[in-house]
């Protein structure tokens, strides 16, 4: 077993090359940075790491779903909001169920596993 400190965008990269090498790798990842944007619970890192590994990475970006929309963001900024974090549909689906759970008890480790 090997055990991962992520952080950043290029740590997936990291990540997935030794998940293709072994078969239990556990990831501990950078939380600094995770914030709460319109009442939702952001983790970047932790979502990158995830849509790396489930393929679902936006790989030109290094961040976000791949061939996401910005609808949900592009509606925020016609109610005025700040919209400097480009979060897209999808992603915003990822950060609402999170919030949920966690407001239903659950801790950022299952949530992440789950």
């Amino acid at each position: 077993m090997i055990t991962v400190l992520a952080g950043g965008t290029g740590s997936v990269k990291l990540v997935r090359g030794l998940v293709s090498q072994e078969s239990k790798v556990n990831v501990v990842s950078n939380v600094g940075d995770n914030y709460w944007l319109y009442g939702l619970y952001v983790c970047p890192d932790i979502d990158t790491i995830v849509y790396g590994l489930a393929d679902l990475l936006d790989s030109e970006k290094g961040w976000g779903i791949k061939k996401d929309t910005f609808n949900f963001l592009r509606q925020m900024e016609v109610f005025g909001e700040e919209t400097w974090f480009r979060v897209g549909d999808r992603d915003a689906a990822t950060h609402l169920i999170r919030t949920n759970m966690l407001k239903n008890g659950k801790n950022l480790s299952d949530i992440t596993k789950w």
